[in-house]
This record gives structure tokens, C-alpha cells and sequence, in this order.
């Protein structure tokens, strides 16, 4: 499993975005603010940056996975909120 700590920027655009090997390709994953909902949003690319899901950042508490690509990959993206970590099992 990799972890990678959520650190969004100001000075970025977008504020949050790792690159991860997941089952199926290489993907990337941008966090992003949307303003008019209030909330942070998950988007995954494949290397040609073609957006494959984009829905809003759900996080997992820490007894419980709630996985991020659920049917669209067999590798997981999972978010805690407690220790604001993404885990990545490829």
C-alpha cells in the first residue's frame, strides 16, 4: 500500500494531483475545490488524460474503506479524513 498525505495549495492549479499506478494503467488523480457545493472533488485520468470518474471526495473512517474507483478498477484509492492520507493498493 502507498500513502500519499492530502496537501491541497492555493498557489496550484489544480490545489491537490499525484500520479499512481493502479491494476489497469497509470492514472491521475487531481483534487479540486468546487465552490458552489462546498467540498472537495475527486478526479482520475488515464494517461491521456481522459477524465474516467469524477464525483465528490468521500472519505473512510478509519474502521471502514470506502473505495474511491470501485468498479472501474480492481486496485483501490481509498481517502481518511482522520489522518487526511489517500491509500493506494495498486
Amino acid at each position: 500500500m502507498i500513502t500519499i498525505y492530502f496537501e491541497p495549495s492555493q498557489y496550484t492549479a489544480p490545489p491537490f494531483q499525484f500520479s499512481c499506478a493502479l491494476a489497469e494503467d497509470n492514472m491521475t488523480v487531481s483534487i479540486t475545490w468546487n465552490a458552489a457545493a462546498g467540498r472537495w472533488y475527486f478526479r482520475l485520468q488515464d494517461g491521456s488524460f481522459e477524465t474516467l470518474l469524477y464525483r465528490p471526495l468521500i472519505a473512510s473512517p478509519v474502521d471502514y474503506d470506502f473505495n474511491l474507483v470501485a468498479g472501474l478498477s480492481a486496485s483501490s484509492i481509498v481517502f481518511r479524513e482522520a489522518t487526511q492520507m489517500f491509500e493506494i493498493t495498486p
